[in-house]
């Protein structure tokens, strides 16, 4: 089949002469007439010293990531000398409260007294005057405060189970709590039996005579402030065997004694407002003699800050407030110069007013 036009239909096209393409201007003409021609060697050589400084710098920044990971896998510690800058810490606070109202209490009376007993390690026993920690917290609430503390006591027991050999283990916390919950007065014949066992007893003695005399039936508020004699004395977090009924093992461990002494208080004292109240940041020395922060000396068993998550953490379980003085308060890793006595382990008279307006926060 063919087309179906013939020639007749063809009419003659005239032809005309086709506009020429406009041609764009070239911007590099003006650089030309300008600065000279482009000259390519040039940028091939700006090219190849950018990529060089370029892969200069991603180098040096990969080798730096891989020698932190390596120090921060290995545990480095930075230890403390003089003239080195402290680093500024961005620190949460661990305090743990708790809205707690006796008189919601089935058989509650108020008796119209507010009466407050501290239980303490050094940091209240080392500071007994105006300016300690109790004297601050009576001025500041009115209370009856009273404040019972040594100077080598911890939550957590030396030993398993009471031994003459080890007598003083009578009047760390456990034993303390058991004696204080035993009886209508409680029982605390293994306090006194223990002092003939203990060289140089004057101070448990002393401790032994003043808390015998307390009617803690009208406690309103008990306030145990302890742990850092724990951390000094090595004492294990948690016990190394844990049974259903000692979750968190023996009462020779920080965990294990001080969950048991909560349990203890409350089933005995159910008007009673408990109180943990954690250590402030400290300086230690480490294995080798040098002064470090307690932030990042390892005792074997942890940082200070360790001791002080573990603490919040059986607070909580048990529904009991947690006061947070190494975190909360105004001096911690970064801010202690100014805070701390001159041997940087316990708080001065600053740090002391710091831990109690932080405590009395919690009171009502």
């Amino acid at each position: 089949m063919g087309n179906n036009f013939n020639d007749q239909d063809l009419e003659p096209v005239e032809l005309t002469e086709k506009a020429p393409t406009p041609v764009k201007d070239d911007p590099y003409d003006d650089y030309e007439d300008e600065y000279g021609a482009w000259d390519s060697n040039e940028d091939n050589s700006k090219a190849k010293f950018f990529h060089i400084t370029l892969i200069s710098i991603m180098g040096i920044v990969v080798i730096a990531i891989i020698v932190l990971l390596a120090r921060w896998q290995r545990g480095e510690d930075f230890v403390i000398s003089e003239g080195d800058l402290t680093e500024n810490y961005d620190v949460e606070s661990e305090d743990f409260h708790v809205d707690f109202d006796p008189s919601t209490i089935d058989g509650y009376v108020d008796d119209g007294e507010n009466n407050i007993v501290i239980l303490g390690d050094a940091s209240i026993y080392n500071c007994q005057d105006d300016t300690g920690i109790a004297a601050l917290v009576a001025d500041a609430t009115g209370a009856n405060v009273t404040a019972l503390s040594l100077p080598e006591t911890t939550i957590a027991l030396q030993e398993d189970s009471y031994t003459q050999e080890y007598a003083q283990d009578a009047f760390n916390l456990y034993y303390i709590i058991s004696s204080i919950c035993g009886g209508d007065m409680g029982s605390y014949d293994l306090m006194y039996d223990s002092l003939s066992y203990i060289e140089d007893n004057s101070v448990y003695y002393s401790y032994w005579d003043s808390i015998h005399k307390i009617d803690f039936n009208k406690v309103d508020t008990l306030i145990i402030e302890y742990g850092l004699g724990d951390y000094l004395a090595k004492r294990p977090l948690i016990g190394a065997e844990v049974y259903s009924d000692q979750l968190y093992g023996l009462e020779s461990s920080v965990a294990g004694s001080l969950n048991d002494c909560i349990v203890m208080l409350k089933e005995r004292f159910p008007y009673m407002r408990i109180l943990i109240v954690c250590p402030s940041f400290c300086l230690t020395k480490d294995d080798n003699g040098n002064t470090i922060g307690s932030d990042l000396y390892n005792n074997g068993q942890g940082t200070l800050g360790d001791y002080i998550v573990n603490m919040k953490y059986i607070a909580q379980q048990n529904n009991v407030a947690f006061v947070d003085n190494y975190f909360g308060i105004a001096f911690n890793a970064s801010t202690y110069d100014g805070y701390l006595t001159p041997d940087g382990q316990y708080p001065n008279a600053l740090g002391r007013q710091e831990i109690a307006n932080h405590i009395v926060s919690f009171l009502p």
